[in-house]
């Protein structure tokens, strides 16, 4: 049995859907997975997934955004010392904040390391141009050092500018077929239903203003809305506005997602081309959206959008545009048969390039080769 280090800068509940499928899939290759992240105290009041995983706890609160980055040397040295004192096989870190002690513990141990990247760091967030270069150029030679790189889109080999590493493998976020649950998508008194979910930060510049302007000058259609971030209470006072439009639902089990997406008639998520790490990395929720076989409303100059043209399962418009937003909403809620017909394409999409089981069984080939 191997003992696994997992190690990533974000609350549990942050990645509760990655982790609540990569974690089973090490455990069933005979490894004990212990989870060390990192407490933000972001304001969630429920119990921490830890999926069953012993969980060390580094607990600094921090401001979202840019300004949490003055804390990292804070995380560095916690993440290192627990490391070094602690008794572990292999050390998986997530993402460049978590990689740099994972890297000089893993070295100084002689022990194995993987490097996961959900998001390439210097474009998760708006920097300056010559410091997100510099960033980003050395995230990909820190990757270089590693045993084995994890991606979560293709496209972020090319985010790096390519990785020179010869174990590297995509692994998309995909939802798991087994979470299939239930459910009819019929409408309520006629109303035509959106739901977007995610994670809701004023530094991801997500479009909801314009994306709530659209709903609420569009007949026949209302918004359900799930998560979390320092944008959720500016998302409450919208619904308070026009409940009738807008309904805040809170953060929701990952069972209560995938419940409100087979229902819905059209899903959205708030990704723009203004974050450049979201033309590079499609996000779970399209390709759950996939899974469900539902139709997609996409913007523009993102990875989201180009899968959505690729495999014709949605729309893709300008993320500012009210009226362009409007438009598609209005044209996918008049034509039903065109809503059913890019919601099979998706299907199909899904099943001949993302099922998970696919991604479950690259994932095991990888720590099979490097955790040896």
């Amino acid at each position: 049995m191997k003992r696994i280090a997992l190690v990533f800068s974000q609350p549990p509940e942050a990645s509760i859907i990655r982790f609540s499928k990569v974690i089973p899939v090490l455990q069933r290759g005979g490894n004990q997975v212990a989870i060390f992240y990192w407490d933000r105290d972001i304001g969630i009041q429920q119990e921490r997934y830890l999926y069953g995983c012993n969980g060390i706890r580094f607990k600094l609160k921090v401001p979202s955004g840019l300004a949490s980055t003055i804390f990292l040397p804070a995380w560095w040295l916690f993440v290192f010392c627990q490391l070094f004192v602690r008794k572990w096989d292999a050390v998986h870190a997530v993402n460049f904040d978590s990689l740099i002690p994972s890297l000089f513990a893993a070295r100084i141990k002689r022990k194995r390391i993987l490097y996961e990247i959900t998001d390439v760091y210097a474009d998760s967030i708006q920097l300056p141009e010559i410091v997100r270069v510099i960033g980003t150029k050395i995230e990909k030679m820190l990757a270089q050092l590693t045993d084995g790189v994890i991606v979560i889109d293709e496209a972020q080999i090319a985010e790096l500018g390519g990785i020179n590493n010869s174990q590297v493998v995509a692994v998309y976020d995909t939802p798991p077929e087994s979470d299939i649950l239930t459910a009819t998508s019929q409408r309520e008194n006629n109303i035509f239903t959106i739901y977007c979910g995610g994670f809701f930060r004023k530094d991801r510049s997500p479009n909801l203003d314009e994306l709530f302007a659209a709903v609420k000058g569009t007949n026949g259609v209302k918004l359900s809305i799930s998560g979390y971030g320092d944008l959720v209470e500016y998302i409450e006072e919208a619904s308070a506005e026009a409940p009738d439009k807008i309904e805040y639902l809170g953060f929701i089990s990952h069972e209560q997602v995938l419940q409100r997406t087979l229902v819905a008639d059209l899903l959205v998520v708030t990704r723009t081309s203004v974050i450049r790490n979201n033309r590079y990395n499609c996000g779970s929720n399209f390709l759950r959206s996939m899974m469900c076989g539902r139709p997609f409303l996409a913007f523009s100059g993102t990875a989201t959008a180009d899968k959505v043209i690729e495999d014709d399962c949605g729309l893709v418009v300008d993320a500012y545009n009210i009226e362009a937003i409007r438009a598609a909403i209005v044209k996918l809620r008049d034509d039903p048969e065109l809503c059913r017909k890019m919601g099979e394409n998706a299907q199909k999409a899904y099943e001949l390039k993302y099922r998970w089981e696919v991604m479950e069984q690259r994932l095991a080939d990888l720590y099979q080769q490097v955790v040896v």
